[in-house]
C-alpha cells in the first residue's frame, strides 16, 4: 500500500509543481505584453513631441501646452514601465545591482557588469 501512497504523492506534487509553473509563465507573458503596450504609447508619445519640434522649428507656432499634455504622458508611461519591469524581474528571481542598474540574477555575490558587491 505504501508503494501505492508515494506514487500518488509523487504524481500530485508533479501536478502541482506543473500547475505553478504554467501560472508563472502566464504572469510572465502578460506582463510582458503590457510592457509592449507601454513601450509602444512611449514611441508614440516621442514621435509627436519630435513632430512638433519639426512644425517649430519650420515657424509654425507652438505653444508650451502642446508639449506638456505630452510630457506628463511620458512621464506616467515611464514610470509604468519601470513599475512592469521590477514586476518582471522579481517574477524571474532577479534583482537590480544598486550601482549600474543592471538586472543581475538572485544570489550572484558580485553584479556582472560592472562588479559592485551585492547584497544578499
Amino acid at each position: 500500500m505504501d508503494f501505492w501512497n508515494d506514487l500518488s504523492k509523487t504524481i500530485y506534487n508533479a501536478a502541482d509543481y506543473t500547475v505553478k509553473g504554467t501560472e508563472k509563465l502566464a504572469g510572465i507573458a502578460k506582463l510582458k505584453y503590457r510592457l509592449n503596450a507601454v513601450k509602444t504609447k512611449l514611441d508614440l508619445c516621442y514621435r509627436s513631441i519630435g513632430e512638433i519640434k519639426y512644425a517649430e522649428k519650420n515657424g509654425e507656432t507652438v505653444t508650451d501646452d502642446m508639449y506638456s499634455g505630452l510630457f506628463s504622458q511620458v512621464d506616467s508611461l515611464e514610470a509604468e514601465k519601470k513599475q512592469i519591469e521590477d514586476k518582471l524581474a522579481d517574477m524571474k528571481d532577479y534583482t537590480t545591482c544598486p550601482q549600474c542598474g543592471y538586472r543581475v540574477a538572485r544570489g550572484l555575490a558580485y553584479c556582472p557588469k560592472c562588479g559592485e558587491k551585492l547584497a544578499k
